[in-house]
This record gives C-alpha cells, structure tokens and sequence, in this order.
C-alpha cells in the first residue's frame, strides 16, 4: 500500500520530479514529468541538466548555484524559478521545490526538485501588471481630480483608496498618508473646491 502511494505521489498530474547526481545529471525522473517536457524518459536520464533542459539565459546561475551547493559554499534554496526548454523547442517557466539528498555519512550526493509550470499563471500575473499600468497612466492623465473612497457596511465614507496625482498635489499630502485618512480626517482649507457626493444618510 506504501509503495502504491509513493508510485501515485511520484506521478502526480502537473508535477515534474527529478534527481541530479553531483555532476548534474539526471539520475532520475517521473514519466509524469517527461511528458510535461515533452522528452521520454530514457532519452533524460544521464544528461547534464543545466546543458540540455535549462534555458540558456538561466544555465550559467543555476548551474553555478548546484556548485555552490555540492561544494558548501551555500544553501539550496527551498523555492525557485527558472526557465526550462521543452522538447519542441519552446520554454517554460518551472517553480521549484528543492532539498538535498545525502548519504548515510551526510554526505551530499544530488540533489531532489520537484516542479510545477507555472507559465500560465506567470503570463497572467504579467497581463494584470500591464492592465494596472494602462490603468495608473490613464487614471494620472486625467486633469480632474479623483477621489477613489470605500464605504462602510452602513453606507458611509469609510477610508481613501485612491487619488490621482492632481488631487494629491492639490491636498499636498503623500501618498501613503493619504491613503490612511477618511475625506473627513483631511483639512478643510485643503478641500474647497472639492465636493464629495451626498449620502442616503445626509
């Protein structure tokens, strides 16, 4: 039953398992992972890591930091992220999870990383960015002042979330001052010629 759930865990859908001996090959790896790649599995094992699957732009760091590693110059870190080459050519960004592994003298022998991609979620994280950016440059660019207020649960002004750089400059507070204070908490000589809207309540 232990063995089942080891073979299941070792072949989970979307997770890339594999083991480098200390000169970087590929001493083991998942069939799950090797379709993820693109790659079977016995055209993986043996070959240098960092040389065939590593992109090219990350190959150089990533494989100085396996030495660093090996040799006890540093850590290898928990989490990480880099750029792996596909079969058919493309890349993909892997997000990693890595321990050592040693001998029985404690040893480090290798190394273990377990990876998802995480591509798509990366190139939707960069969308929301660039949507934010358009966003900041249009909502700066306006010449009126904005004034972006929450509401609290019984319909009333609650904190500032927002402000355009024309009202920031026209209150003459930070940013992050600003966005501390409810429209009431600012001065009054400060706010003629704003007027924030009515209330139900007023």
């Amino acid at each position: 039953m232990r063995e089942e759930g080891l073979a299941s865990y070792l072949d989970m859908p979307g997770l890339l398992i594999v083991a480098l001996d200390r000169k970087g090959r590929v001493d083991y790896v998942n069939t799950r992972g090797c379709a993820m790649l693109g790659y079977k599995q016995k055209d993986m094992l043996g070959k240098d890591w960092f040389k065939t699957f590593v992109s090219s732009g990350d190959t150089k760091h990533v494989r100085k930091m396996f030495k660093d590693v090996l040799s006890g110059k540093s850590t290898l870190p928990e989490n990480y992220e880099n750029f792996i080459r596909l079969f058919d050519g493309t890349e993909a960004v892997f997000s990693w999870h890595n321990t050592v592994i040693r001998d029985k003298s404690g040893n480090i022998t290798g190394t273990l990383s377990t990876g998802s991609d995480v591509t798509q979620m990366k190139a939707a994280e960069e969308k929301i960015r660039q949507n934010e950016k358009k966003y900041m440059e249009i909502f700066n660019g306006i010449s009126d002042m904005i004034l972006s207020i929450e509401m609290d649960g019984s319909g009333n002004f609650g904190r500032i979330i927002d402000a355009n750089e024309v009202i920031i400059k026209k209150l003459g507070y930070k940013p992050e001052e600003l966005m501390k204070m409810k429209p009431f908490d600012i001065d009054n000589d400060k706010m003629k010629g704003i007027n924030l809207p009515k209330l139900a309540s007023d």
